[in-house]
Formats: structure tokens, C-alpha cells, sequence
């Protein structure tokens, strides 16, 4: 019995990071720094900052509040996988 629960518990952890992997938040973040970012094609004196709308911002946002939680989820897996006895 105690190997089929550490194989469900490792199941649970694939799950979490594949998840993770699914939300491509990294390209989400660098998509949301570039909108913030300064056009460097203009002079120092004139450089405009595009700000996005706040739909943009919030969607963006609530993927990275996502991720945190499921970061969360995916440590509390990984120590009731590792800490199994």
C-alpha cells in the first residue's frame, strides 16, 4: 500500500509542474515588462512609457497569482512526497 501512495503523491507533483509548465508565465511576464518598457528609439528628453489597459494588466496578474498558488501546492507535494515514511 505505502508504494501506490508514493506513486500517487510523485503523480500529484508531475501534475503541479506540467500545470506550471502550461501557463508559459514567463512569456506573460516578459510580454507585460516589454508594454512597461521605455521606447529606446527615442531621445533621453522624449522617451514615453506605454502604459497597458488595465484588462491586460489584471489578466496578466491573476496568471501570476495562479502560479504562486500552485507553487504552493507544488511544495506542499514535494514534502509529503519526500517526507513519506
Amino acid at each position: 500500500m505505502g508504494c501506490q501512495m508514493l506513486h500517487l503523491a510523485l503523480k500529484q507533483v508531475e501534475q503541479c509542474l506540467k500545470r506550471l509548465k502550461n501557463m508559459n508565465l514567463e512569456s506573460s511576464i516578459q510580454d507585460l515588462s516589454e508594454l512597461f518598457s521605455f521606447n529606446e528609439n527615442r531621445p533621453v528628453a522624449t522617451k514615453a512609457c506605454v502604459i497597458p489597459n488595465q484588462p491586460v494588466v489584471e489578466f496578466v496578474l491573476m496568471k501570476i497569482l495562479g502560479a504562486c498558488k500552485l507553487l504552493l501546492r507544488l511544495l506542499d507535494c514535494c514534502c509529503k512526497t519526500l517526507l513519506y515514511p
